[in-house]
């Protein structure tokens, strides 16, 4: 009976001790050994040696020089350096981690083999092969294998990906291989025997981008192709052929560079080797130069060697009906209260039956803005200029005469102004401003004949501008602001006026008694963190001539263009004496944050109708975009055209991931005729992107075009193709 306690006790002490061992957590082995003046550290389960080699097993883990191996089985061979293993094997350095079946690593030269590889070389490029050697410390060879920078490349099917059987990868500078397959989601597009292509991670490449074709009734099929060349780190340069199936070859080049943030230069140039002989030269530049302490730089251009060769071989519609060419040069310095600045400037304008040629050879100015005196209560402006001016005029019927200035005509002009501000009331504020101005011309013209000889222009001017009060009130939604305004203007008669040479806006001055009157409707709205906003403001303006006929210098029937209409109107023209000008309209709407629109309405109330206005509206919330613009310009001379214009913009999806689509319509109601279509569809994501994009255009139903292109983009490999800038237009 007293044995039985006993033998309880033992069992149990003995099933205690069993369970303790077993419980306990078994720790793994670390070996430390220095090899050539640096540590490799093993961890690992089980280790052990046999003859030159260090074998570790079982979770094992080895460090050296940056370099992490980790797997089942790992041999490290002591007098070769060489390590070997199998099993869940992992290689990593940095951002470079492989994964592989079985692999051997020279530690003294840093080459190896790995087979089966999944991974990455830098976080960036993932690799997918049967074998990869490593040759030093950026080259790789990939055999059996593919590349991409999608990360899907090394789990499932990558979004794109380039294979080869033999591939050379250099870290940071370039892929080249034999016999690649570009796919797109596993499925070929494109076979090439041999390809070289940066990785662009860092830096630009240079290289051919994917070739566009396109048709034309006037140049037949056209092939074309582009070289991209970057030249350092902020500027580049594109070379395109093109070859027309009826005319013969063009060359084209644009030039880019960013000199700062603010600073550039956009340089275009083409010509086409016409077998028609109406090829020719185009040229178009824009940049901006700034220097610091107030001095800036413009140099803009548009020129072309003959007009039909623009109407011709532009690749855009704007372009193709564009009437004019330009050349302007300028430099300015300017302070506090004051611009100085000269420019050199050339115009040329075609018209149907007339050439127009405007040239300042060149043009001085000083300006003085607003410059304080008498305590600020009065404030001085000035502006002065010195230019040689040139005119020509062409006219081919004979229903006008053509004009021309034998050489540069010299004008001084001289403006001088006070503004003295007077606030009345909380209700009131006027502002007078008197002028006087004078100008000095070296030529004159007499019977449409320009005449050597002095002639100076004088007159003054008299303005009073009253801000009138504002009437407001608030409703439950919204707040309701009227406010007023009118301007008396007074230009004294200038006599010589049909003597004066006219160049620009400074030479078409008419004396005037004028008054410009309105009031503008403001409704206010809140948000919902509680700041105000303008969803609707309404303008209503009209002007009210003492002398309809301007001391006789309208004429009926004609186009009169001068500066008093200028300052008045988006539609200037008046076409005969006027007592009261048309009503002026201009609207802002801005309902929403996606939503805003524009009008603007020129209403004759003679007529009793409106002469012309136009509309533009845009909406843009999420993934669908929408746009319109509307354009009516009715001429009141009998038998003249009317021109009416609608442009629509249509997009949907998000442009910038995944698929999305844009589209632009300019339509010609009065001739029923599409001028001009485009059409794009992108697919983007993190790692790719491509798109494809026609257009065409129908010039006065005489020149019918369209064009195809392609541009794809490989994340850190290139953006192949090169596309319009279209896209979404905003009104």
């Amino acid at each position: 009976m007293k044995k039985k306690p006993t033998l309880i006790f033992l069992i149990f002490l003995y099933l205690f001790l069993i369970n303790n061992v077993f419980s306990q957590k078994e720790e793994k082995v670390i070996r430390k050994l220095p090899i050539n003046g640096k540590q490799m550290t093993i961890k690992s389960f089980v280790q052990k040696k046999e003859g030159n080699k260090l074998i570790a097993e079982n979770s094992v883990e080895i460090n050296y020089d940056g370099y992490t191996f980790k797997g089942d089985f790992i041999s490290y061979n002591i007098k070769t350096n060489e390590i070997e293993g199998k099993g869940n094997i992992s290689f990593s350095k940095g951002k470079m981690l492989f994964k592989c079946s079985h692999f051997s690593f020279n530690l003294e030269n840093k080459t190896g083999i790995f087979y089966e590889v999944s991974g990455n070389t830098d976080k960036f490029l993932y690799i997918k092969a049967k074998k990869i050697k490593k040759i030093d410390k950026k080259t790789y060879k990939v055999y059996k294998g593919m590349v991409s920078t999608c990360p899907k490349c090394t789990k499932g099917i990558p979004y794109w990906s380039l294979n080869s059987s033999k591939i050379k990868i250099v870290k940071n500078s370039s892929v080249t291989g034999k016999n690649f397959m570009l796919k797109l989601f596993d499925i070929p597009i494109f076979y090439l025997p041999w390809m070289k292509l940066p990785i662009l991670k860092r830096e630009r490449k240079s290289g051919f981008l994917i070739p566009s074709t396109g048709g034309s009734n006037l140049k037949g099929r056209k092939i074309s192709d582009t070289f991209y060349l970057p030249l350092g780190r902020s500027s580049d340069l594109f070379l395109t052929g093109d070859y027309f199936s009826k005319r013969g070859w063009g060359i084209g080049t644009h030039f880019r560079s960013l000199f700062s943030d603010i600073s550039y230069i956009d340089f275009r140039s083409y010509s086409v080797y016409d077998r028609l002989n109406e090829g020719g030269s185009e040229i178009n530049i824009s940049s901006f130069f700034h220097f610091g302490r107030g001095f800036k730089a413009i140099v803009k251009a548009n020129l072309v060697t003959n007009i039909n060769f623009r109407r011709i071989y532009s690749d855009n519609f704007v372009n193709a009906i564009r009437p004019d060419e330009n050349l302007l040069m300028y430099l300015e310095k300017s302070g506090n209260y004051y611009f100085f600045s000269s420019y050199v400037e050339r115009n040329q304008l075609y018209l149907p039956d007339t050439t127009i040629i405007l040239r300042k050879n060149p043009s001085f100015n000083f300006d003085l803005i607003g410059l304080p005196i008498l305590k600020n209560s009065m404030y001085i402006f000035a502006q002065s200029s010195l230019s040689l001016d040139f005119k020509s005029v062409n006219n081919w019927t004979g229903s006008n005469e053509s004009f021309r200035t034998p050489n540069s005509t010299n004008r001084l002009d001289l403006d001088l102004s006070v503004s003295y501000p007077l606030k009345l009331s909380n209700l009131f504020t006027i502002t007078f401003t008197p002028k006087v101005r004078n100008t000095f011309y070296s030529k004159y013209k007499e019977d449409n004949t320009a005449i050597d000889g002095s002639l100076t222009r004088k007159y003054g001017e008299f303005d009073i501008d009253i801000m009138g009060p504002k009437f407001y009130r608030k409703y439950k939604n919204f707040t309701h602001v009227i406010e007023t305004f009118a301007n008396y203007r007074f230009i004294s008669d200038i006599d010589n006026i049909d003597k004066i040479i006219i160049f620009d806006p400074i030479d078409a001055i008419l004396g005037t008694n004028e008054i410009n009157y309105g009031f503008t409707n403001r409704f206010f709205k809140t948000r919902e963190n509680g700041s105000p906003y303008e969803w609707l403001s309404i303008s209503i303006y009209q002007r009210y001539y003492f002398e309809p006929d301007f001391n006789h210098e309208i004429k009926n029937n004609e186009a009169n263009i001068y500066s008093d209409f200028l300052d008045f109107s988006p539609f200037p023209f008046i076409y005969g004496p006027k007592r009261f000008s048309p009503i002026g309209i201009y609207s802002k709407f801005y309902p929403t944050q996606y939503f805003s629109a524009d009008f603007t309405m020129d209403y004759d109330t003679k007529r009793g109708g409106a002469n012309d206005f136009a509309f533009g509206g845009t909406f843009a919330k999420e993934v669908f975009f929408c746009s319109a613009s509307f354009l009516r310009i009715k001429n009141p001379i009998k038998d003249s055209k009317t021109e009416t214009y609608l442009q629509n913009s249509i997009g949907l999806g998000n442009s910038n991931n995944g698929l999305s689509m844009d589209m632009n319509i300019s339509y010609n109601l009065e001739e029923s005729n599409i001028d001009n279509y485009y059409l794009k569809f992108n697919y983007f994501k993190k790692c790719i992107g491509f798109s494809v994009e026609y257009i065409n255009f129908d010039i006065y139903k005489r020149r019918s075009e369209n064009e195809l292109r392609f541009s794809l983009y490989l994340k850190g490999f290139a953006t192949i193709g090169k596309l319009r800038n279209y896209g979404r237009k905003y009104f």
